[in-house]
């Protein structure tokens, strides 16, 4: 059969076209990494409770390259650290315990109570590369007339909170108690490196009535000891207490900035005067929720119902060397309702935007709801996505105390604009 030149001609652009359409395509959808997944049901099986400050992304507490997870075990009261492993999609379908540390015993105090309220971090103190913990024995009284904290096993008699001293648990399981006067609240711990001495410091945000003062620094004797608490008189904080603490170069002019959230923000910026900081209060102006809860009955009838500020991620988004404030915010009567939002800067100040793309209202779950910020399709900007518990669904975030399930989202970051979408990753 004989072919005409033109037909022969059109075949090849038709070829070439298709190679060239085929090729661009793959550039311009680059592999998504899954983001790390646990099956908070499990764990709660193991261990009565779920793992403290876990942040939905990847941590190695060992160094042996698989993901982490410490908890206080609500059942003996011990911390314990497990190690998962992971399948292709990122789930975390197994544990194995790494560590088991008796911390009543080793700090020889009273088991007054379980640790299961504690306040716990994670920070490298003695510069080794390995982490220690951290932690205020914190945990609840039952009928405790003399405290009003609110009745929480529903009997009519007033309940307490007991607050233990603070210890550090080093790698080696040596336990040291740092101070015997202990932090109020939990969450209110954070580690910075105040001094630039190359070793990590500890603010204690609300510190003990005695100490008299609003925030309290631990400096690092440069052996990985803590010192004794001294305030720190010049950082202005009038928020009762910070949930989600932290120090950090928000406005990119090389000096870091106190950020504490609670009812609101407080962010103090930090100048060329190390002795000075400029002050900002972000009040939440997003929305508000009826005080029925909007027909979800409250947990506090007698509270009145406050949104509060209980996670927030500073990152950049759009680019522009400043960063956003991305905030989950929740509220203290009614605590299955979640709102999430950011804050933008103008220079002058943070207020809410809705042009970038991230804004959800009344997200329904039990959970505090936590924000990673990743690379996750490897584009050069940074995309965001919520906390991930995941039961028997494929990207459900479960509200283990009703066994509701809501999508988890995920939010690409489109040339600095979020584009929330969900995402469908099962084994």
């Amino acid at each position: 059969m004989k072919i005409s030149k033109t037909f022969f001609l059109f075949t090849l652009l038709l070829i070439f076209f298709s190679c060239t359409t085929n090729n661009n395509e793959n550039e311009s959808e680059p592999s998504l990494s899954y983001p790390l997944r646990m099956d908070i049901q499990k764990f709660i099986q193991l261990t009565s409770n779920i793992p403290y400050k876990w942040k939905g992304d990847y941590y190695d507490y060992n160094n042996d390259e698989t993901p982490d997870f410490i908890t206080i075990n609500n059942s003996n009261g011990n911390l314990e650290i497990y190690s998962g492993t992971s399948n292709t999609f990122n789930q975390i379908l197994s544990y194995n315990k790494l560590k088991n540390i008796d911390v009543i015993k080793q700090a020889n105090v009273e088991p007054s109570d379980s640790l299961n309220r504690s306040t716990s971090i994670l920070v490298d103190l003695d510069n080794n590369g390995i982490d220690e913990v951290i932690t205020n024995l914190q945990g609840e009284w039952f009928d405790a007339p003399n405290f009003n904290n609110g009745d929480w096993n529903n009997d009519g008699i007033p309940n307490g909170f007991f607050h233990g001293p603070m210890l550090v648990i080093y790698d080696n399981d040596n336990v040291k108690i740092f101070d015997t006067v202990p932090s109020q609240k939990f969450g209110s711990l954070f580690s910075i490196d105040f001094n630039n001495d190359g070793y990590n410091d500890l603010v204690d945000a609300d510190p003990a009535t005695v100490y008299n003062s609003k925030l309290n620094i631990y400096y690092n004797d440069m052996k990985g000891n803590l010192q004794s608490a001294q305030p720190l008189s010049n950082i202005k904080k009038e928020l009762s207490v910070w949930f989600n603490p932290q120090f950090i170069d928000l406005n990119n002019d090389g000096y870091k900035d106190f950020v504490g959230d609670h009812n609101a923000i407080e962010i103090n910026y930090g100048t060329s005067d190390s002795s000075t900081y400029k002050y900002e209060l972000i009040t939440y102006d997003g929305p508000q929720i009826d005080d029925d809860c909007n027909g979800t009955p409250p947990l506090h009838p007698n509270q009145s119902n406050q949104p509060l500020f209980e996670y927030i991620l500073p990152v950049d988004i759009d680019g522009d060397n400043i960063l956003e404030i991305f905030a989950s915010v929740g509220y203290n009567r009614c605590n299955r309702h979640k709102e999430l939002v950011m804050y933008k800067s103008d220079g002058n100040g943070y207020s809410i935007n809705k042009n970038l793309g991230f804004y959800v209202e009344h997200y329904m779950t039990t959970t505090q709801i936590r924000l990673v910020a990743k690379d996750y399709d490897n584009d050069g900007d940074m995309d965001i996505f919520t906390q991930f518990f995941y039961t028997s669904g494929c990207n459900n975030l479960t509200d283990n105390s009703s066994g509701e399930e809501a999508n988890g989202f995920f939010w690409k970051n489109n040339n600095g604009t979020l584009v929330k979408t969900t995402y469908e990753f099962c084994e």
